[in-house]
């Protein structure tokens, strides 16, 4: 009895020992890891602001593919909210963005239960080329001693894992085109398909050589319209069929209101593209008609959409009347 009194007394100590050091240990736990991006922010936070995507880079998804994850909320941004449930190893949980600050910063409440709430941060901020992105985790314990002692070790349990997620972020980002699409008027939108006179024609790809390929084509197709008195239903457009080392090919189009007239070659009739396309608006030269063109690619790549038929470009300027800096060009990418 003597053995068994003096042991309990020793556990007892033990327990108190713990308990009084554990009052002196940090009531939280912080974890923190960077990475530099060789992207603009724009095309990374949106990644980050949804959770649309978040299993392509996500160090916990190959630890249970087969675990249940559902969406709610908001598509993106605040009110955003994923719930999964899965093995031992990542377990249940919400996790819900409570803040999103464009290109900068977003906020997540990581909800564990009856474990609690951690708070997660991205921060993203510019450096040399690229992004350098940060990812935050704390949390509070409070008066949980227990928490404490785990608070010691939390650095060393998912810092490892921050560490492999900024890395998969990294490689599936460095796949999207390289261009900023800060600021740039891009959407989503539904076309319809509409009645055109057309004329396919080549050129090489330099610009004047595309002026003055375009103004010909043109030129072939407003004599019909005219003999047919038909007047212009819209700017007129460029669709593109090739640029390579081959030169441009493009079609060069008007739209009409209808196309049963005498035609004669090379003008033909057709209807443009119907169906979802990125619409992007771009004002400026048409020299820079091929960087709109790459932000409305990177737009696909960044919200994983799937390219689908030719782009097409709406002239809506009259070049002979406006100031070429006031040049204003629609370019649109269909998608599925």
């Amino acid at each position: 009895m003597k053995v068994l009194k003096g042991l309990f007394i020793g556990i007892v100590g033990l327990i108190v020992i713990l308990a009084i050091v554990g009052l002196f240990l940090p009531s939280s736990a912080q974890v923190e890891r960077s990475i530099v991006i060789d992207r603009p922010a724009s095309l990374i936070f949106p990644v980050l602001n949804s959770f649309e995507r978040f299993n392509e880079w996500s160090p916990w998804y190959g630890l249970d593919p087969a675990a249940e994850y559902s969406y709610s909320g908001s598509p993106s941004g605040v009110g955003a909210r994923m719930e999964w449930k899965g093995n031992e190893a990542v377990g249940v949980g919400i996790q819900t963005i409570t803040a999103s600050e464009p290109d900068s910063r977003i906020a997540t409440d990581l909800d564990f239960g009856e474990m609690g709430v951690a708070k997660v941060e991205l921060n993203l901020a510019p450096e040399g080329s690229g992004t350098r992105v940060t990812w935050g985790f704390q949390t509070d314990f409070g008066y949980d001693l227990v928490g404490r002692y785990f608070g010691l070790l939390m650095d060393r349990f998912v810092g490892a894992d921050y560490e492999k997620g900024l890395a998969k972020l990294k490689a599936l980002v460095e796949t999207f085109p390289n261009t900023d699409i800060a600021g740039a008027d891009i959407e989503v939108i539904e076309v319809t398909a509409r009645p055109i006179l057309y004329v396919t024609a080549t050129s090489s790809q330099e610009l004047d050589a595309i002026s003055k390929a375009y103004a010909d084509a043109y030129g072939m197709i407003l004599p019909l319209m005219n003999a047919a008195e038909l007047v212009p239903a819209g700017p007129v457009l460029g669709i593109d069929n090739y640029w390579d080392e081959r030169g441009y090919g493009f079609d060069a189009a008007i739209p009409v209101e209808r196309t049963d007239i005498e035609l004669q070659a090379p003008v033909q009739a057709g209807q443009t593209y119907a169906g979802r396309a990125v619409r992007v608006r771009y004002v400026g030269a048409y020299a820079g008609l091929g960087e709109a063109q790459n932000q409305g690619e990177a737009y696909i790549a960044v919200h994983k959409l799937k390219a689908h038929d030719r782009v097409y470009t709406e002239f809506v300027s009259d070049p002979g009347e406006t100031p070429e800096d006031q040049l204003i060009s629609v370019v649109y990418l269909p998608v599925e």
